[in-house]
């Protein structure tokens, strides 16, 4: 089958490997280019824990598992590591702590250092441009500029893009806004309120994210997002104040209302709509294309990943 696939991000480049991998000819199209959305500011942060009461997400343990595949292949194929193990997060309260705990005695995935803070094992920072560009060396085919023509299936993977593409898809949207910086010293990431993402290069980090909603500018607002992003960041990482801003990215998010699963949903009888995927991206995209795979072959779409609600292709 030919599979045109609409976006060039987390979903659409994690949706392309497996529909490759399982036989069918896949071509990519997106507009702006490889990782141009929201995937294209990604810090690279990847564990089961997102959110303010750290806890597991839903599918975490099939997408870490899938994530992580995926990155074995495309270190393989560069020949280098793009991704540094273990995350140190802090709890920011009582609730959060007694989280953690509970997934330390639970899952045995993290570790307690004593005074609210934990090393989270399993945790990974990828360099995301990396494994964006492995992700479409590994599929083997360009990412075209100009519509694609003579598919059997379409696949939109879109992220914001998907808006306007898909009719009847009512879903939150947040711009978010990450700084980089140089002078970070630690060995690895740090989560707290907000995040500190190691950067690959030497003293270079990444601080994030805003969740602005209403504004939607594509334009970067250093000043403040400095102000606000520094702000919370000290709360757990004193030495924030020692950090040198170097330039500030803005890209949007899309979820649904009301919940954080992303949307894995057919839409007539030649498309599939792969969106939804908010902060947890890295989390869910391999999974995502996993799944959409399967059910070309015959199997069942989850149920949590479906829209609930009537949808048509614009």
């Amino acid at each position: 089958m030919k599979i045109a696939v609409i976006g060039s991000g987390f979903a659409g480049l994690g949706a392309a490997w497996h529909l490759a991998k399982a036989g069918h000819e896949v071509c990519l199209y997106d507009q702006k280019g490889v990782g141009a959305g929201a995937s294209g500011i990604a810090t690279g942060l990847l564990h089961p824990y997102v959110g303010e009461m750290a806890r597991r997400s839903q599918y975490a343990t099939e997408g870490m598992a899938a994530t992580k595949e995926l990155i074995a292949h495309v270190e393989k194929r560069l020949n280098q590591t793009i991704s540094q193990a273990g995350i140190v997060r802090i709890a920011q309260n009582l609730e959060q702590e007694k989280q953690l705990l509970a997934h330390a005695e639970r899952y045995g995935d993290v570790e307690p250092l004593g005074n609210g803070k934990f090393f989270m094992r399993e945790g990974l920072t990828v360099d995301c441009p990396l494994y964006l560009q492995g992700l479409l060396e590994e599929i083997g085919v360009p990412c075209l500029q100009e519509e694609p023509e003579g598919y059997d299936l379409l696949v939109i993977a879109a992220g914001a893009g998907s808006l306007g593409l898909v009719r009847g898809l009512r879903m939150g949207m947040t711009k978010g806004q990450v700084l980089t910086c140089r002078g970070f010293q630690e060995k690895t990431s740090w989560i707290g309120k907000g995040y500190i993402a190691k950067g690959a290069d030497e003293g270079i980090c990444y601080v994030g994210s805003t969740y602005e909603r209403g504004d939607l500018s594509e334009t970067p607002n250093l000043e403040d997002t400095q102000k606000q992003l520094f702000a919370q960041a000290a709360s757990f990482f004193p030495a924030t104040e020692n950090l040198q801003v170097m330039d500030c990215r803005a890209g949007f998010r899309v979820t649904r209302h009301g919940h954080y699963l992303p949307i894995l949903q057919k839409v007539g009888e030649t498309c599939y709509l792969v969106t939804g995927l908010g902060s947890r991206g890295l989390l869910y995209h391999a999974l995502l294309g996993k799944l959409l795979a399967a059910t070309l072959s015959g199997a069942e779409i989850p149920p949590e990943f479906a829209f609930n609600q009537p949808l048509e292709r614009l």
